[in-house]
């Protein structure tokens, strides 16, 4: 008879839960990385055919030690393992599914990103209604309208997802910099 013990599902339920409170980008991405070592370890170890295929668990898959003597009872699942595996791959998309950690030197700089942002476009639109007597082109006024929507989003972005405020802030000044090189 073999001992279960169902240590690495709980290392990764409680490694899936700390990464949620870690704000510290190196010690995130260490803690992720755990994350995924232990799930490779766990997915090695699910039964890989049969009508238990998908289940759990296969321990000689990963602890090749353990094949003498469990070839015959290999295939059959461990129904609290695998519960154990179900429990913890919950918490993990717990985590995933919650709001990126914030980083506060990312949010001031995508809020000077937005700034200037901001200003550039004030200034195209202060351009367009100064040569009003030329009508702006099609593809003009198609990239201010997409200007100000992007940066409305992105202003609505800033606290909560910091680096796609700046990605959106960053296309917009890639568009109103072409924009001012086509009309110069």
């Amino acid at each position: 008879m073999w001992t279960l013990n169902d240590y690495a599902p709980i290392l990764l339920e409680c490694a899936a839960q700390a990464l949620a409170s870690v704000r510290d980008t190196h010690q995130r991405s260490q803690l992720s990385h755990l994350v995924d070592q232990i799930w490779r370890h766990l997915e090695r170890r699910r039964i890989a055919d049969g009508p238990c295929a998908g289940l759990w668990d296969q321990p000689s898959r990963v602890f090749p030690s353990l094949t003498a003597g469990l070839a015959d009872s290999e295939t059959l699942p461990s129904w609290f393992y695998t519960f154990r595996v179900v429990e913890c791959l919950i918490s993990a998309v717990d985590v995933v599914e919650s709001a990126p950690p914030g980083s506060q030197p990312l949010a001031n700089h995508a809020a000077e990103l937005l700034a200037e942002a901001e200003h550039l476009y004030d200034q195209e639109m202060l351009a367009a209604s100064a040569s009003a007597s030329t009508k702006p082109d099609k593809h003009e006024e198609a990239t201010l309208d997409a200007a100000s929507a992007t940066l409305t989003l992105a202003r609505q972005l800033l606290a909560d997802r910091p680096g796609s405020a700046t990605a959106l802030a960053l296309d917009v000044l890639r568009d109103l910099s072409a924009l001012q090189q086509k009309r110069q």
